[in-house]
């Protein structure tokens, strides 16, 4: 039996049964989501001490004093529900979107006992998470914790959500570290899928939330890109702001919904609707920051990989690397660089759009297989 634990301070949906064929799961409601407003108290005595260029020793002191009660507070309810959890009868405890405070909770929980906590403990790291979000530890500490929890008594498995942080992972714990996707579906039951009227035009879908770090500014520089260059056939869709960001610009939005160009859809679609849109596009596009996106992944591409639709990604981003190396598409860097890329790909041959679909499905599988693997419903390879 299987134990999905979701992240501190996320929820996350029961997995799809056809990700991981005849798995067992559970989400067990041990798990806290841990309210942030509670801390709210820690966050003002935080800020009182907040450092200066000027700050005496005696402002340093308390402030790391209150920071560490800060990571205090954070870790002791993961791990009582760690505690808790173990004991029950589970083979394996799965980590899909594995945090700092989840690895250090573990670890503590292992000096306690001699016996192992659990049997085979999975870990999916995102680049995201691993540092702790109330203490100001170096990523290090992290590392220090996964690499004792490796010589421990118990299975871990490390995997990682892209090909270039897996290897990162690979060359700092000395350990072997796999890819692997989303294993989560919004829903197990089918989806009542939106119809959409066909059209003629070649359309670009930027999906997902809209952040400032998924590229949510660059869009009106990307409809002038298409505009300037004579693409009327071509359309940019992509998903509004919500205004309760704290990102939200009226002004741009208001912009963006005045582009002939632009398709906009709301701030939040149903999961439903959502595969209904990736389904209608031609080109699934991932504008996303290089720079916070070095390492991590991107759920959207995951899911056209279940739609075999042609991705354009930013060079520079992890999986950028992964669409140049698994050929699942493009890459752009600039104007000249996304214009060439955007009409190659919306501009494919059947037999050019075949090969992409298939390579699309061999690397959806892969991701499978090794999800299967790490919790041992295969043999590994």
């Amino acid at each position: 039996m299987t134990l999905f634990v979701p992240a501190i301070n996320e929820s996350q949906d029961p997995p799809d049964a056809q990700v991981v064929r005849s798995l067992p799961w559970i989400f067990d409601p041990y798990i806290p989501v841990i309210d942030r407003s509670k801390r709210s108290w820690l966050d003002r005595l935080a800020r009182r001490f907040r450092l200066t260029p000027s700050s005496s020793w005696h402002a340093r002191f308390w402030e790391r004093k209150v920071l560490l009660l800060k990571h205090i507070v954070s870790i002791i309810p993961v791990f009582l529900s760690l505690r808790a959890i173990s004991r029950r009868n589970f083979d394996v405890v799965f980590f899909p979107g594995a945090d700092f405070y989840s690895v250090a909770a573990l670890y503590w929980l292992s000096r306690t006992r001699t016996t192992p906590v659990f049997k085979r403990v999975v870990f999916r790291f995102m680049s995201i998470m691993e540092t702790a979000e109330f203490y100001e530890i170096r990523r290090r500490r992290f590392f220090v914790y996964v690499k004792k929890l490796l010589r421990n008594r118990m299975e871990v498995v490390v995997t990682a959500e892209t090909e270039k942080y897996a290897s990162l992972l690979a060359s700092r714990l000395k350990t072997n570290v796999t890819v692997t996707g989303i294993p989560v579906s919004s829903s197990i039951a089918p989806l009542a899928k939106l119809i959409l009227p066909p059209t003629s035009v070649k359309k670009l879908a930027s999906l997902g939330g809209a952040r400032k770090d998924k590229g949510y500014f660059t869009f009106l520089e990307i409809s002038t890109w298409l505009q300037d260059a004579g693409r009327k056939n071509v359309v940019f869709q992509f998903q509004r702001m919500d205004s309760s960001s704290g990102e939200f610009d009226a002004t741009y939005d208001r912009e963006l919904q005045s582009r002939g160009n632009l398709e906009a859809l709301a701030p939040r679609v149903a999961d439903a609707d959502l595969d209904s849109y990736l389904d209608a596009s031609d080109v699934v596009v991932l504008a996303y920051d290089t720079e916070t996106y070095s390492m991590r992944g991107s759920a959207i591409l995951f899911d056209s990989l279940v739609h075999k639709k042609p991705l354009l990604g930013r060079a520079g981003t992890a999986f950028g690397s992964t669409i140049e190396i698994k050929g699942l598409g493009l890459t752009f860097y600039d104007e000249s660089s996304f214009l060439a890329a955007s009409d190659q790909l919306v501009n494919l041959s059947p037999e050019e759009l075949q090969r992409i679909q298939e390579r699309c499905s061999q690397y959806r599988n892969e991701l499978e297989l090794n999800l299967q693997q790490v919790f041992g419903l295969v043999g590994r390879g």
